[in-house]
């Protein structure tokens, strides 16, 4: 499949804000745009709570724990995309890691942190990721997606979009997991943003049914890409409010348009308006 050997929850997740997006990454190789700060504060606070919460029974870590592993992740980090004070945005990170450590201490052991999960084979792809982390609580086994962004915000017509959105991923997750025989209870995203209290998301109350409704869009974008490959063409682009964040607008004549109105109407356009030269 033109060098495409597998499909992660990410790459659906682009698959499905936007076909053509996914092509130019997987299947072009075009180059993305360089990690932000706010994917660097994510890519600290998780490698700090892989180290404060190995795989066993949870024992919550003192402060001085907490300031260790984060100055061994920062340390470990590439710095280069920070363009805030880097003072500030240490302070950001260790902000956004108490707050995750709140939430997990809560837990009782920790079954899996960070682990690579393969599975399924179906059209020539293969099923591949990493989950964040399976714990238990109790009886109960959840799946568990660190997020250190903010919830979507509530009272908004888009929020539950968004939310359910943000779900497939950790209930592709539980739908692995129930198949390679784990007993595996609920799954949800825990927010652990630098600037608001932590907030722990559940998926809905039949775990089970919604992650085989996640596993069934797994099925139909692989279906999909497939055959898109086969043709040995694009897909149609997808334009939206979120073209503004694609690498490859100044590429996209439909993707552009959209940017292009959206800033004549003054709504903001993300990267893209210095790539457009806006």
């Amino acid at each position: 499949m033109s060098g495409v050997t597998h499909l992660s929850p990410s790459g659906l997740a682009t698959w499905r804000q936007c076909p053509r997006e996914w092509w130019h990454k997987y299947v072009d190789g075009w180059p993305e745009y360089p990690p932000s700060e706010e994917m660097l504060r994510g890519t600290i606070v998780h490698a700090a709570v892989e180290a404060l919460f190995p795989v066993g029974p949870v024992k919550p870590p003192t402060k001085a724990d907490i300031d260790y592993r984060l100055s061994v992740a920062h340390d470990e980090a590439d710095k280069t995309p920070i363009t805030s004070d880097p003072g500030e945005f240490y302070e950001t990170c260790r902000a956004s890691l108490h707050s995750a450590v709140e939430r997990l201490s809560k837990l009782d052991e920790v079954l899996l942190v960070e682990e690579e999960l393969r599975a399924w084979g179906n059209w020539g792809l293969e099923f591949y990721g990493f989950v964040d982390m399976v714990a238990r609580k109790g009886r109960l086994v959840f799946v568990i997606d660190l997020k250190t962004g903010s919830p979507p915000k509530p009272h908004t017509p888009w929020c539950e979009d968004q939310i359910m959105e943000k779900l497939i991923q950790p209930a592709l997750y539980f739908a692995v997991l129930a198949e390679q025989g784990w007993e595996v209870h609920a799954y949800g995203l825990l927010f652990a943003p630098h600037d608001a209290p932590s907030q722990l998301l559940l998926g809905p109350p039949n775990p089970h049914g919604e992650s085989e409704v996640a596993a069934a869009m797994w099925d139909e974008a692989v279906l999909a890409i497939d055959r898109q490959i086969r043709s040995e063409s694009p897909p149609e682009a997808r334009p939206s409010a979120l073209c503004g964040w694609c690498p490859h607008v100044d590429r996209c004549p439909s993707g552009e348009a959209v940017v292009r109105e959206r800033w004549r109407l003054n709504k903001s356009v993300g990267p893209a308006r210095e790539a457009l030269g806006l």
